[in-house]
């Protein structure tokens, strides 16, 4: 399989589960799980599907700097975006 067929499939796969996000985030809030609980349970699979994935790639140094930003935007970039998404969620929910 060629390079460019793989990003295609990886960005068509993307697609696919961020359209199913909503319709799955309806269904499940707040009827089963809280809008919190959905994010960690999101983010907590994110890090157990990366850290699967990192065993089939190469290894690279970071410096001390250079983790310590990545954590920061990690942080920032999925943790609390994806809280806002979901109390704002819970705040203008109609039924």
């Amino acid at each position: 399989m060629n390079s460019s067929l793989k990003a295609h499939l990886s960005l068509f796969a993307a697609q696919v589960i961020y359209a199913l996000n909503y319709s799955i985030a309806k269904d499940l809030m707040p009827t089963y799980i809280k809008p919190l609980g959905l994010v960690m349970l999101r983010i907590s699979g994110a890090l157990v599907l990366f850290w699967a994935l990192s065993f089939f790639s190469k290894k690279e140094s970071l410096e001390k700097g250079d983790l310590k930003k990545m954590m920061l935007l990690a942080l920032f970039g999925v943790a609390v975006n994806q809280a806002f998404f979901y109390l704002w969620f819970e705040f203008n929910q109609t039924y």
